[in-house]
């Protein structure tokens, strides 16, 4: 009986640790701010030096940004709040990050690649395709900054924004809009609950309103793009409606005037 159980644990270890992924732990810089030597973005990984986490249940990883363009994190996608099932092997970008996955040993061990793909692309494809069928209308209702300062990266101003945000039900129009207050914040949302602002424009686009841009589209999460820039007023149909109408009657009033100075002398 013994020896049964000794065999089963024995198969159960050797069928974790033959399906976990091993991958390469390190990062770029240290805490001081100062390159490791080792783990470098642009380089290949030191076999000799990085750390390696032989228990990965997901895929490795190498992770930067623009901003810090020499800076770049290794590891293990297990652990992060990453859209699942992850997509295929490759290069993504996700919020302000890059990410490239993938699923072979130490396969993060090779300079850092570039992204030109959503990482959560497959998955939201899939969802605003059903969103269509369903025909409900959601529009996502999210900030990237509060008034306390707080970030919220799944919102970015400039980026798409992830599917894990908030989303509202909306019978009207979706929007992003700026705040000519602060150049950093950018808010989403569903046109139902600003009942002050002018009715919408025919056309989905991007419009000044004041000191601020305003993008408004009517199809299913439409507002998770990046704030694009308005050229036209906001309101701008509604002025030409109005001189439309301000034109037809002056038109007519100035007939008027012509009948009644012909009939006048007529008379």
């Amino acid at each position: 009986m013994n020896s049964v159980i000794v065999l089963f644990s024995l198969l159960i270890f050797r069928v974790y640790f033959s399906e976990a992924l091993r991958c390469y732990d390190c990062q770029s810089h240290n805490t001081d701010d100062e390159p490791s030597g080792f783990c470098p973005r642009n380089g290949t990984v030191d076999a000799t030096k990085a750390y390696v986490n032989d228990k990965c249940d997901g895929k490795c990883f190498t992770k930067g940004n623009d901003i810090y363009n020499d800076h770049a994190g290794r590891g293990c996608t297990t652990g992060f709040s990453l859209p699942s099932p992850l997509p295929d092997d490759g290069c993504y970008i996700y919020g302000l990050d890059t990410w490239c996955i993938c699923s072979n040993d130490t396969c993060n061990g090779q300079p850092m690649g570039e992204g030109s793909e959503e990482l959560d692309a497959h998955l939201r494809k899939a969802i605003l395709s059903q969103g269509a069928k369903d025909g409900i209308m959601k529009c996502f209702n999210c900030i990237n900054y509060d008034a306390k300062g707080q970030h919220y990266s799944q919102c970015p101003k400039y980026g798409t924004v992830s599917l894990s945000a908030w989303k509202m039900n909306c019978t009207g129009h979706c929007y992003t809009r700026s705040d000519d207050l602060d150049p950093r914040k950018v808010y989403r949302g569903c046109t139902d609950t600003l009942p002050s602002l002018a009715s919408m424009p025919p056309v989905d686009g991007c419009y000044t309103y004041y000191l601020e841009t305003w993008c408004v589209c009517k199809t299913y999460l439409c507002n998770g793009g990046p704030i694009g820039v308005g050229t036209v007023e906001l309101d701008a149909h509604i002025v030409e409606n109005a001189m439309s109408v301000i034109t037809v009657n002056s038109l007519f009033l100035k007939c008027l005037g012509v009948i009644v100075f012909v009939l006048r002398w007529a008379f």
